[in-house]
């Protein structure tokens, strides 16, 4: 049980870290940083659109994401070790692993590596499928599974109006891609 409070205050100290390094972030964007204008991946830019520099505010959020990222992979496969079966101990190790290691390459300059970037970006799903697979576990330090059952429930209700509100942007052209793209970008990002 030791293990699991070292491994609770080390991640309570990460997430803090990580909270302040993207507060700083934002407070050192060039220009003011708009929650509802601008994407998230706009302060990991090296430089802005109109060329002006942007390093302080990259380093300062890059920085945050690679933290995450490690935080991340170490999360999931501390937790994998609670399976009794070696599969699922097996898939949510590597997925668990696989996300924290998308988070790092989220946190290469959009600017610089887009392609990287971006299959980093969609390579994140695989934390999706560790959060699912404690759907499969026993009652651990980690939480009942009654909780993690509501958890679920709860990320796909927000998940679901993600979706809806992306359809009525693209195919339905009914909402503006500004201010509600980087608003869904935050919703999902803010979902547990």
């Amino acid at each position: 049980m030791e293990k699991y409070r070292k491994l609770g205050w080390c991640m309570l100290f990460m997430e803090m870290t990580v909270i302040l390094l993207v507060g700083l972030a934002m407070f050192f964007y060039p220009e003011p940083y708009s929650w509802t204008n601008h994407f998230l991946s706009a302060l990991g830019l090296t430089r802005l659109p109109d060329g002006t520099s942007n390093w302080i505010s990259c380093l300062l959020f890059n920085t945050a994401l690679v933290c995450a990222g490690i935080m991340t992979a170490a999360y999931f496969l501390m937790r994998s070790r609670e399976f009794d079966r070696p599969l699922f101990r097996w898939i949510m190790g590597i997925t668990g692993t696989l996300g924290g290691i998308s988070l790092i390459g989220i946190g290469l300059p959009d600017n610089l590596y887009p392609e990287l970037h971006n299959g980093a970006t969609y390579l994140f799903a695989a934390v999706g499928a560790s959060i699912g697979m404690t759907l499969f576990q026993a009652d651990t330090p980690f939480g009942l599974r009654a909780e993690s059952i509501n958890w679920y429930i709860f990320s796909l209700f927000v998940l679901t109006v993600r979706e809806c509100l992306h359809h009525l942007v693209y195919p339905l052209k009914m909402l503006p891609v500004y201010p509600t793209e980087p608003f869904l970008q935050k919703m999902v990002i803010a979902n547990p």
